[in-house]
């Protein structure tokens, strides 16, 4: 936050499902504060527990359309999109830094068909769900062997 109510809005993001890139530069939007603490609660709520645009505004006690409005006009993005990608965002921080599954990260966001998800993640982020999750346990993999650990019996050292 800056002096006066003023954020400053640097968005950058691609919504690969629809084929359309979404660039805003860095500029002082004011940010309404409900607007801003919506997205706060966003950011924080529980992954598979991400409330409705309608929940949201009875939250805030703002009217649903009024939030929808000032949410694209601040954001950059609609509600939904913002929430979509909200989703995906935590399933690949699940699948990198969790031992969860694919098919355990994608029922944590609230994500249900397995086929749908595999396919919009793929599109967001060029790589399936599984490949994620492959190269993060090989990340894992190498850290182990180079830090030392897991090793059941300590280094020995040549006389």
């Amino acid at each position: 936050m800056l002096a006066g109510g003023e954020v400053l809005r640097i968005w950058d993001f691609e919504d690969r499902t629809m084929g359309a890139r979404l660039s805003v530069s860095a500029r002082k939007v004011t940010m309404d504060p409900r607007i801003s603490a919506a997205l706060e609660y966003l950011e924080v709520c529980p992954p598979g527990s991400v409330p409705s645009l309608g929940l949201l505004a009875q939250k805030f006690n703002i009217s649903e359309s009024y939030l929808r409005h000032r949410f694209k006009e601040q954001v950059g993005i609609s509600f939904s999109r913002y929430v979509r990608s909200l989703r995906f965002r935590r399933a690949r921080h699940l699948l990198s830094n969790s031992s969860m599954n694919v098919k355990q990260a994608r029922l944590e966001v609230g994500l249900l068909d397995h086929s749908s998800f595999s396919k919009t993640y793929k599109k967001y982020f060029g790589e399936t769900p599984t490949s994620t999750k492959r190269a993060a346990h090989e990340k894992w993999k190498l850290l182990l062997v180079t830090s030392g650990a897991g090793r059941s019996r300590p280094f020995r050292t040549s006389a």
